[in-house]
């Protein structure tokens, strides 16, 4: 097991199962592509995907407090930022929302060529 694979499984158990992780695929492909898997599922069964020990995960916590500006620039950073490749959200709720948000960010402005 990956030290980032370890990691991943470790937040789930830190959280007690709870949340959901945004796999980020980007490699030979033009605009990402993003995979929500349950916590509670990385926590029964392990996570679906080996990471490269290089990256870390980003935590995105529920609470923005009504601040627009923070909410969009944690979807730029998933949407564009080629170190994030495993996201970490307190709810399945947010982890929806941001990757279908980073989705649609990645159409409006699409990435030239692949990483």
């Amino acid at each position: 097991m990956s030290t980032v694979t370890s990691a991943i499984s470790e937040v789930a158990e830190i959280f007690d199962g709870r949340g959901a992780f945004i796999y980020v695929q980007r490699q030979g492909r033009a605009s990402p592509a993003f995979d929500i898997v349950a916590a509670s599922e990385v926590r029964t069964f392990g996570t679906p995907y080996h990471r490269r020990p290089t990256t870390g995960i980003f935590l995105v916590m529920d609470d923005f407090n009504g601040n627009d500006s923070l909410l969009a620039r944690t979807i730029r950073t998933i949407a564009f930022d080629t170190q994030v490749v495993t996201v970490y959200t307190e709810s399945v709720q947010l982890a929806q929302y941001l990757a279908s948000e980073a989705s649609r960010l990645c159409e409006v402005h699409p990435i030239s060529g692949t990483s």
